[in-house]
């Protein structure tokens, strides 16, 4: 049985050890030396990881997730790795269309021309073109985009999408205007450290019209004493998009639950509420401190409902 790769790979991991311990010299390099190594240091890491996607290719030809018993390769590849869901699956489908459809970005991410996240905006993009899209379409498309990752990154090459359509489908438009709005998708993470994360994922058309609502609430509010805003363009968009619900919530607009208008259920125990100290949970779930639910009481409509032990009115 030929053991090459697994020799080969164990004197790269006994030759990676011997990098790290010339690494405490680190400050003995010349500046020019330190960012040619970080270059060298991506382009081998490109390789490697076009090595992983190899060596995940190699698994699924040998059935080896169907003999694990595995649902799918990316519940094998997620338990092997303690990968998340989706960058399991993310790793799966590249591997897959790099083997079987796309052998010049491949042969790029093999030489580490390509990074990881690149090959894998390539390969959505083309596997996403109109079905109208002919095969030396298919083929002038990738070449153009490894072209075009010599400049930009994998966000940039992603924005290339529309554009690529619009040459080879122009009289598509509408049924591409479908499909984006086929996608839109809102999903809440809670991160179990105070804070959540709210994906919404939406067309063009209402993202522009987003922008447009949210851009003079998200204008920067110099002190009254002349001091700059010291809010992060980020944290100033999500007090916007604070701002707009609270609108929302103090318009006769939304629409009525069961008859009443929005409510947020809390619950908190009494004493909890009269110190401002502990914890409630609202009717979704989040935990909230005592104070919190203080603030958010300032400026609503109050309807308290006393329970007992058993959550018993």
């Amino acid at each position: 049985m030929d053991t090459g790769p697994v020799q080969a790979f164990a004197e790269l991991e006994s030759a990676l050890c011997e990098v790290r311990k010339t690494f405490e010299n680190l400050w003995q390099l010349h500046e020019h030396d330190v960012v040619d190594l970080i270059r060298r240091q991506h382009l081998a890491l490109a390789q490697l990881q076009f090595l992983g996607l190899d060596l995940l290719t190699e698994a699924r030809q040998r059935s080896i997730p169907d003999r694990h018993a595995a649902t799918s390769p990316q519940n094998w590849l997620g338990g092997l790795l303690r990968l998340t869901p989706g960058e399991a699956k993310r790793r799966v489908r590249v591997a897959e269309a790099l083997t079987n459809r796309y052998r010049d970005t491949a042969a790029a991410f093999a030489e580490g021309l390509v990074e990881e996240d690149q090959a894998a905006v390539i390969a959505t993009l083309i596997d996403g073109l109109p079905d109208c899209a002919t095969h030396e379409q298919r083929r002038r498309a990738e070449a153009f985009l490894l072209a075009q990752s010599r400049v930009l990154d994998a966000d940039g090459l992603r924005g290339l999408g529309k554009k690529m359509h619009e040459v080879i489908d122009p009289d598509g438009t509408l049924e591409r205007e479908r499909e984006a709005k086929h996608k839109r998708a809102a999903h809440f993470r809670n991160h179990g450290d105070g804070t959540q994360t709210f994906n919404w994922r939406d067309t063009d058309e209402m993202m522009a019209t987003l922008k447009a609502a949210l851009d003079p609430l998200a204008a920067p509010r110099p002190a009254q004493n002349g001091e700059a805003d010291p809010r992060l363009p980020s944290q100033r968009r999500a007090d916007a998009i604070s701002d707009l619900v609270g609108l929302a919530l103090r318009g006769d607009q939304l629409p009525k639950n069961r008859g009443n208008r929005a409510h947020l259920l809390v619950v908190i125990g009494e004493e909890n509420m009269r110190t401002a100290r502990g914890l409630g949970v609202t009717g979704s779930g989040e935990d909230l401190t005592a104070a919190a639910i203080k603030r958010i009481a300032c400026d609503a409509k109050i309807t308290p409902v006393r329970i007992d032990g058993n959550g018993v009115p």
